[in-house]
């Protein structure tokens, strides 16, 4: 018996062709496929997706897939592989939204301004650097990665959808409440944003990520996809 099903091992695999293209052509992956800031002259549309296939180290790559291949195959196997890749795009580019919105609010307390000029050369860059600080410039040029807004929304989706389900990880024989061990992410994505954000994990893009796969599931039950 497979593991995982076909869509998921599909994500799973375009996340590893992702993950290994990044060591080999580090910083080129992120400037092309990492979500850059609204006002930044790297900054495309089609970011708001290929974000979340790149991802910053061994674990975070390792946790995502996990909870992917928990989720997104009982998900696949109710509702089909086509309606798997619509949900994961759907929560990765809300997840994405949310974090331009954030980061937009980060860059005005910064500069001042939502949408400061940036620099074309080393000397305006110095410029700026001395002008604002490094806090400053490392938000404007912050680069958001990883597949956690999709796993996310994923994970909410199916809690909406089946409530009372309990789950047999990989590796283990026990089960567990689907609701006891989605509630342990949230109330420690709620916990960190409060009392110790990360400017390097994008715990907004997470919840909002979360709560569209919510909607996502609930659009499902009304037009009778379940």
């Amino acid at each position: 018996m497979m593991l995982y099903s076909t869509g998921v091992r599909i994500i799973i695999w375009v996340c590893a062709i992702f993950y290994l293209l990044q060591h080999l052509y580090f910083p080129i992956t992120h400037e092309i496929f990492g979500m850059a800031y609204l006002g930044h002259p790297n900054f495309s549309l089609i970011q708001f997706l290929t974000y979340g296939f790149l991802h910053g180290d061994a674990v975070h790559i390792f946790v995502n897939m996990l909870m992917l291949i928990v989720f997104g195959t009982k998900i696949e196997n109710h509702f089909g592989m086509r309606n798997l890749f619509i949900l994961f795009a759907i929560t990765v580019i809300c997840g994405g939204i949310a974090q331009q919105i954030n980061q937009m609010f980060l860059v005005k307390q910064a500069f001042g301004v939502y949408f400061p000029i940036p620099p074309i050369d080393f000397y305006e860059q110095f410029e700026m650097f001395t002008e604002y600080g490094r806090d400053a410039v490392t938000t404007f040029n912050r680069i958001t990665i990883g597949a956690s807004a999709g796993v996310f929304g994923i994970m909410l989706a199916y809690t909406t959808l089946f409530p009372t389900h309990r789950l047999g990880l990989p590796w283990f024989e026990t089960k567990i409440s689907a609701r006891l061990l989605i509630s342990i992410f949230i109330i420690g994505e709620i916990y960190m944003l409060i009392y110790n954000p990360q400017p390097n994990v994008a715990h907004i893009a997470h919840l909002i990520g979360a709560l569209s796969g919510i909607l996502v599931a609930l659009v499902w039950q009304k037009t009778k996809i379940v």
